[in-house]
């Protein structure tokens, strides 16, 4: 078996992702987070700020109607132990 193979493998017997949401272990599910978290981050700042700097109102509204419930949800069903 290759490295890659067993790499996947020691992966998925330490959490699942269900819906969007890392559940296992604490260290599965806090890498999870932040593989979201960076992934996020990288949109807002490669494509979504430069697309909307000289529209404000447009701006906030899609950061109020989209990245803001992502992140709600995240955090209602991780709980603060995790986070």
């Amino acid at each position: 078996m290759s490295a890659d193979v067993d790499a996947a493998a020691a992966v998925s017997n330490r959490g699942i992702t269900v819906l969007g949401l890392p559940w296992g272990t604490p260290q599965f599910q806090s890498a999870e987070l932040m593989a979201i978290v960076q992934k996020e981050r990288a949109f807002l700042l490669d494509r979504f700020v430069p697309l909307l700097s000289g529209h404000p109102q447009a701006a906030v509204l899609l950061l109020t109607k989209c990245v803001k419930p992502k992140f709600n949800h995240l955090l209602r069903e991780i709980g603060r132990a995790h986070v």
